[in-house]
């Protein structure tokens, strides 16, 4: 795909002062979350000051804002990485380098995303957080009155440092990810993306979603529990079913807000009802 950039002289190099900014507004990431883009909103704020330096046509730059507004969802500590790159894709793209593209752009956020999200969730909230509040905890027991300090700036120190190497890291060797990458169908890096994607969300849909039914029926004087069936026939079917039904719904282009609504109005009716709990 070719870009569409408007003709204008080369674009500037980003440097260790754009990054270093790049950094700080990244910690803001989720200042805007929300659940129709997620944080969306952060990553393109996290962005502008990039944007607005590379890019010196109105036009350019609204799009580069489009491109980013787009639903972004991933562990902020391992978020580094993804901006990294991406800085250095917009780079090339302001300077018509390589055969990077808005597309290219968008499949390589889209790809990192989901995995970065599995890695940091589970190292750095499901093992790291407990362990460094576990030490806390037991600093308070023995009356130390610095474990809330040493839990926050513990915390904080590795965020902070594992955010600015995955920045600094991710923009430095991302020509190498890219060349590797201009090497291949980009048809390719978008289908296992996808898979990639898709494993992770039949992850989350098994693990944090949970809808059941207390519904039973008598048959031949034998109490059979419809919950019970389901799940020998395919085990978490319903959340399987209602996820299955808010992706049909997207696709159809309905606004994510009236889903939720009408999610929370059907939750409200069954649950009511006792057909679901």
């Amino acid at each position: 795909m070719e870009n569409n950039l408007t003709h204008n002289d080369a674009a500037p190099k980003l440097d260790k002062k754009d990054l270093r900014t790049l950094f700080f507004r990244s910690l803001n990431l989720q200042g805007a979350f929300n659940f129709e883009r997620m944080q969306g909103l952060g990553f393109c704020w996290a962005m502008l000051p990039i944007i607005n330096k590379l890019y010196k046509s109105k036009d350019d730059r609204a799009a580069a804002y489009k491109r980013h507004l787009t639903f972004f969802n991933t562990n902020a500590w391992t978020s580094g990485i993804i901006f990294g790159i991406v800085a250095s894709m917009e780079e090339r793209l302001a300077n018509r380098q390589s055969s990077i593209d808005e597309e290219s752009i968008q499949a390589v956020k889209g790809g990192l995303m989901g995995p970065l999200a599995g890695i940091g969730d589970s190292l750095f909230f499901t093992a790291l957080r407990p362990i460094i509040a576990g030490i806390s905890v037991s600093m308070a027991l023995a009356g130390n009155f610095l474990a809330p300090i040493f839990f926050i700036v513990t915390m904080n120190i590795i965020h902070f440092w594992i955010q600015w190497q995955g920045i600094s890291s991710g923009y430095k060797l991302s020509n190498k990810f890219l060349e590797k990458m201009e090497g291949m169908e980009i048809q390719k890096w978008m289908e296992a993306a996808t898979v990639v994607g898709l494993m992770v969300l039949g992850a989350l849909v098994a693990s944090w979603l949970k809808i059941q039914t207390p519904l039973v029926y008598t048959m031949q004087k034998a109490t059979i529990s419809v919950q019970e069936m389901l799940d020998g026939i395919l085990p978490k079917a319903l959340p399987l079913l209602a996820t299955l039904l808010v992706y049909k719904s997207v696709k159809k282009g309905i606004n994510a807000n009236i889903i939720m609504v009408v999610m929370i109005v059907i939750g409200m009716v069954l649950g009511s009802l006792g057909i679901i709990m």
